[in-house]
């Protein structure tokens, strides 16, 4: 029975291990989009740090691909990396 317990636990950090990984993976891609797709677009356009942004505007002049892409990575980021530490932390609790 003890054996099964520490198998499942070992499988279970197995997944979150790997839930992690990709949550990160989703970070740094969000990281290089926003560094070298969102900035350089957002300087063509002439936008700096303290402009006043109309995000209506800006989505149609950045274009439907990167919108939708910043959009679904920022989503994935703020979901999944609450959701992992949680896990993480009810596994540590197990042990």
């Amino acid at each position: 029975m003890l054996e099964t317990k520490y198998a499942n636990l070992y499988a279970e950090l197995l997944h979150i291990q790997k839930t992690y990984y990709v949550t990160f993976e989703w970070i740094e891609l969000l990281y290089k989009t926003t560094l070298e797709e969102l900035q350089p677009k957002m300087e063509e356009l002439g936008y700096v740090r303290s402009s006043n942004i109309d995000v209506a505007k800006l989505e149609v002049q950045l274009g439907p691909i990167l919108v939708s892409k910043l959009k679904g990575l920022t989503k994935d980021v703020l979901t999944e990396v609450p959701d992992t530490m949680r896990k993480l932390q009810e596994l540590y609790y197990k042990l």
